[in-house]
């Protein structure tokens, strides 16, 4: 699997935005997560289409894939979704742990 993940604050992240050509704003590979019925589905940014401006994002839910114009609001909530749901699983997992570490002591 050749796409690599990016957190809030990397630098290699800024620097493959500011890297990108007009008009394509996010790079291949920029990560994604929405909301579907059965769940929640991380996805990845697997096509640019120059000629109408559109993203296609394919999600690990069945495969799917939905295009996106580049000015779509909901584009850009899909990619900081992939942030937003890290650091609430980052703090789940600290509030775990230190839960365990209580119960041992």
């Amino acid at each position: 699997d050749a796409t690599e993940e990016f957190y809030e604050g990397d630098e290699e992240f800024y620097e493959i935005l500011d890297n990108a050509v007009p008009p394509q704003i996010y790079p291949l590979g920029v990560s994604a997560y929405k909301e579907f019925g059965e769940g929640w589905s991380l996805g990845w940014i697997t096509e640019y289409n120059e000629e109408d401006n559109t993203y296609e994002v394919t999600f690990e839910v069945d495969d799917h894939s939905e295009e996106y114009p580049a000015d779509d609001p909901e584009l850009e909530e899909i990619i900081d979704a992939v942030y937003t749901v890290g650091m609430v699983n980052e703090q789940a997992e600290m509030e775990d742990e230190v839960s365990e570490d209580e119960s041992a002591n």
